[in-house]
């Protein structure tokens, strides 16, 4: 245990020089969606101390969770992965003994701090988990062009997406386009899917450089239209492409043309009853608000975000980068507004949500710090 004589930063350095001398540290990960990993502190100080000591350190699993991480992630299911990251906090970490916990905690809250902590270890468990999806896509492009070989390209494109690495997930999606050319399914609800992603890299792109969205809308266009032709527009894939093209006409300042495909997405999510009881609905709703915001209507804006907010907490999908992009258009209402204060907490808490999602390098994330930078100085503290 430790005792309350020892000084903390001697019982740091000791530590930290214990780490240093195993040269290498192995976490256990299991299982991948619920590590317990992260939730003892004594473990979240080694894989910390690790990581600023710059030693070698080795994620393992057991075979069974590896693989099911591996099926999780390639076949898009990211709402666990985003779960784990938000449970990455020290300051709720546990330890068998109530005097180490207290110890640990004050050690690191009058050092680094829990937001620093939580922040470079869920960055450290982002490149992990990245390096293994790109690890597991290189052993399945040795099989050749298969349906797997495209999906996989796909889901880590996409991925690679949401931690805002643009520019890796475009040759990744490109790649997988080119295996659909080669084996003739570019034209199905794969290629679909497909087109919709390389489009929503296209959007990002142009959403942080201010030029036109002409490629974006041209390759939602082209989703759209293998739907329509395959009869799966009236579906979940379909709403999510109407979202996109709905989202990239707004960028365009076309509301009307936007309106059109969200209210085509809206009428589709309302028959199926999915609307408030699926991300997509929460999404289609966050943009609907704001399509209003852009149309100057902030109080109706507030009613489509507040719809969508309650769909993310029922779901548990809030703590998540789309989450936090809905915080963000829900301060941008209570600015509009003239409640500064408020829209400021909820850039804030926005901004924690990247953090501890390891996806402070999406592009949108970019708008929301020049929004607390513009934000008076003494309500961005």
């Amino acid at each position: 245990t430790l005792e309350s004589a020892v000084c903390f930063d001697d019982f740091l350095q000791t530590f930290q020089s214990r780490v240093r001398e195993i040269q290498t540290t192995v976490a256990l990960m299991s299982s991948w969606h619920s590590p317990v990993y992260i939730t003892r502190c004594w473990c979240v100080l080694e894989l910390f101390t690790t990581i600023e000591s710059h030693c070698p350190l080795v994620i393992t699993m057991p075979a069974a969770q590896a693989e099911d991480m591996r099926k999780a992630v390639l076949t898009g299911k990211l709402d666990r992965l985003w779960k784990v990251f938000d449970s990455l906090k020290v300051e709720h970490s546990q330890a068998s003994i109530a005097a180490d916990r207290t110890g640990i905690l004050q050690l690191i809250e009058a050092s680094s701090g829990f937001e620093t902590v939580n922040h470079k270890c869920a960055e450290f468990l982002r490149d992990w988990v990245l390096a293994t999806c790109e690890a597991h896509l290189a052993q399945q492009r040795l099989l050749g062009d298969t349906e797997a070989t495209a999906q996989a390209c796909g889901a880590v494109g996409e991925l690679l997406r949401n931690f805002g690495r643009m520019e890796r997930a475009a040759e990744v999606l490109l790649d997988a386009k080119e295996v659909r050319e080669r084996m003739g399914t570019l034209q199905t609800l794969g290629g679909a899917v497909l087109l919709r992603n390389l489009g929503a890299i296209m959007y990002r792109r142009d959403q942080g450089s201010g030029g036109d969205f002409a490629q974006a809308a041209a390759h939602f266009e082209a989703a759209k239209a293998v739907c329509r032709t395959i009869g799966s527009l009236e579906t979940n894939i379909g709403t999510k492409i109407l979202l996109s093209l709905g989202s990239t006409r707004r960028e365009m300042r076309d509301f009307s043309r936007a309106l059109s495909e969200y209210e085509h997405a809206l009428r589709i999510h309302t028959e199926a009853g999915t609307l408030q009881t699926t991300s997509e609905g929460a999404r289609l709703l966050n943009s609907i608000g704001g399509l209003r915001l852009d149309q100057e209507d902030a109080r109706g804006a507030l009613v489509e975000f507040e719809m969508a907010r309650q769909v993310r907490v029922q779901l548990g999908t809030y703590v998540t980068p789309d989450g936090a992009r809905l915080l963000m258009n829900m301060g941008k209402a209570r600015n509009a507004l003239g409640d500064v204060e408020q829209a400021v907490k909820l850039w804030q808490e926005a901004k924690k949500i990247h953090e501890s999602t390891g996806t402070m390098g999406h592009p949108g994330v970019k708008h929301l710090l020049s929004l607390l930078e513009d934000a008076p100085s003494s309500l961005s503290c």
